[in-house]
């Protein structure tokens, strides 16, 4: 629609635009064939001026009046008088599909004009609808129904623009703020292509000339403020309708990542491009085989989409496959493509181009088919020792038994035993093909401190080489243990101690016999067995190392039973260290008695006669 910015009144071709709006708003909500009635949205905002000039055509026709009595001139005989220069709008013409009298962008079907210069639709008026084919075949019954969209290079032009212009592509997509600039960007390039063809098949001009931008000195049309964006992107379209590329509809992704490595231990994480070709309707997933507990983000159905897919990361996820599968659709095809010839009964109102959004033209499939990557999980198998009890301090031996029960190589890692390292080479899973365990002698020493359980603590790939899932009883859950070993003690025992009498006589020999037994779990040190008699220390004797619950043996030991005048008891005693002894006895006492010595006194002395010669 061209508004004239001369006298204050806006004129179409032969009626007021004060008459036209009403009319407009009256007929658009009237009721008419259901879904194909075709209307204006009225009242939209002036976008561009255009400056006309006199130069005239093939036709012998101009744009600007030279005089108010110029026959050539377009702009007068169209109503809009002498001025030279006016206002560009680009009301929306639709398709009113649910028949409510309301523009419903996404449900109603937009349409282009082809002749500029005539009648928007109001609602009722009758179109016929003309497939691709059949637009090529039209012939116009007179001049006023004449128009390019029956050359093919005209309409392949118009199919460009429609399929690169709104709504076969968003607003968003054609760089634009919203659907009325995208609009109107379209409009714009069907008006610069249609008047270009029309001046290059020498066909009646339904356009002005100031629209054809193949030619100089026909005006100028300059975007008014904020319409700067529309104006170029026409042009853009205007460039595609010279040469119409070929359209090929494709739907493909790429993967731009995948996280499988231990920078994340609670997913598996990939991201996936969605790339549209030539597809107008967007994409949607149609169905997945993801695992229980997966999930997606970044969904909008559009091309360019970055789609993040989550796996739990599991050992049962662990080298599991999984597809998505996608379905996009094209609506803006050839075999969509609706031309509306100008009506003959009606033939003041403008012929109309526009694509069927509600029709697939075609469909396109992908999938996405991934594994994600395997899982070790090296644990240890078995642990014996060289001994079933240690005595504090004492050094041993662990032989540990590592297996991998995950489904992949375990690289080599390293494994530590109280502290110390041991070099563990690559581990195959039970299905594989090669070595499936290592064996590790490992050493220690249990601490002098130890109780009577001590654990000694291992650690499986202490380092973290191996990826391995967080779950509970697997993986890294099963690296760290504790494998309790049990600690014993000696425990020496002295069981017996006894004199073979317990009188003597002084000088005679003293024999006391003795044993000790260890009653502990562990074999003791060696120790020393000392006698005293009287609290002194008269023998001593080394004492062997005794394993568990061995016994020394029967020792002897003799003295000479002292003398004395009086008759004496002694204390004999046999003792060893207690430090061996948590429970056993250490000292034992027996006494003996000694006879004292004979002592011969001279009690009575007598003579046979008292006196003698």
């Amino acid at each position: 629609m061209v508004h004239s910015m001369h006298s204050g009144k806006i004129w179409k071709l032969c009626s007021s635009f004060v008459f036209l709006i009403l009319t407009v708003t009256i007929l658009s909500v009237a009721a008419s064939a259901s879904g194909t009635t075709v209307r204006t949205d009225p009242g939209r905002i002036n976008r561009f001026t255009y400056q006309a000039t006199t130069q005239t055509n093939h036709e012998g026709l101009r744009d600007a009046a030279r005089s108010s009595s110029d026959s050539t001139s377009m702009l007068l005989a169209d109503g809009r008088g002498t001025s030279s220069t006016g206002y560009i709008r680009a009301d929306i013409h639709y398709v009113d599909r649910n028949n409510n009298g309301v523009l419903n962008f996404g449900v109603d079907d937009l349409v282009y004009c082809l002749h500029n210069r005539k009648r928007s639709p109001t609602g009722s008026q009758t179109f016929q609808i003309l497939n691709y084919s059949q637009a090529l075949n039209y012939m116009w019954p007179g001049w006023r129904e004449q128009t390019v969209a029956n050359d093919k290079v005209s309409l392949d032009g118009l199919v460009a623009i429609l399929q690169n212009g709104f709504p076969a592509r968003s607003a968003e997509e054609m760089g634009l703020s919203n659907n009325g600039n995208a609009y109107a960007a379209t409009q714009m390039a069907v008006r610069f292509w249609v008047a270009e063809r029309e001046r290059d098949l020498r066909r009646y001009s339904w356009n002005h000339n100031y629209y054809d931008q193949s030619r100089s000195g026909f005006g100028s049309i300059t975007a008014l403020s904020g319409q700067h964006a529309v104006l170029t992107k026409a042009h853009s379209l205007l460039s595609i309708a010279r040469n119409p590329p070929a359209r090929s509809p494709a739907i493909s992704t790429s993967l731009l990542s995948s996280n499988e490595t231990r920078t994340q231990r609670d997913f598996f994480i990939y991201r996936y491009r969605v790339n549209l070709t030539d597809l107008s309707d967007g994409y949607s997933i149609t169905s997945t085989s993801l695992p229980a507990g997966s999930s997606y983000t970044g969904y909008t159905g559009k091309s360019g989409d970055i789609i993040e897919v989550r796996i739990p990361f599991t050992q049962t996820n662990a080298g599991r496959s999984f597809s998505i599968n996608l379905r996009s659709t094209d609506s803006a095809g050839v075999a969509s493509l609706e031309f509306r010839p100008v009506p003959s009964s009606t033939n003041a109102y403008q012929g109309l181009i526009g694509i069927n959004m509600t029709q697939v033209d075609t469909v396109r499939y992908t999938t996405w088919s991934r594994t994600t990557r395997t899982i070790a999980d090296p644990y240890v198998h078995s642990i014996t020792t060289n001994k079933s009890i240690y005595a504090p301090g004492e050094s041993g031996t662990a032989t540990i038994v590592l297996r991998n029960k995950g489904n992949r190589r375990a690289e080599a890692s390293v494994l530590e035993v109280n502290g110390v390292r041991y070099a563990v080479s690559w581990i195959d899973p039970p299905d594989g093909s090669s070595t499936k365990s290592r064996t590790i002698n490992a050493s220690f020493t249990v601490p002098s401190s130890a109780g009577s359980t001590w654990n000694l603590p291992i650690k499986v790939d202490v380092d973290d080489h191996v990826l391995e899932v967080n779950e509970p009883g697997i993986g890294e859950n099963n690296n760290n243990l504790n494998y309790p070993i049990t600690v014993g003690r000696p425990d020496l025992d002295i069981t017996t101690l006894s004199a073979n009498k317990t009188t003597y006589d002084p000088g005679e020999t003293v024999t006391i016999t003795t044993n000790i037994r260890n009653k502990g779990t562990v074999v003791s040190s060696t120790s020393i067995l000392t006698l005293k008699r009287n609290g002194i220390t008269i023998d001593s004797r080394a004492v062997p190392s005794l394993g568990a619950g061995s016994n020394w043996g029967i020792q002897t030991f003799t003295f000479t039973a002292p003398s004395s005048i009086t008759t004496t008891s002694y204390q004999v005693n046999v003792s060893i260290p207690t430090n061996q002894s948590p429970t056993g006895v250490t000292s034992r006492t027996v006494t003996i008695t000694v006879r004292g010595r004979a002592d011969l006194d001279i009690t009575m002395l007598t003579t046979n006669k008292a006196v003698y010669e």
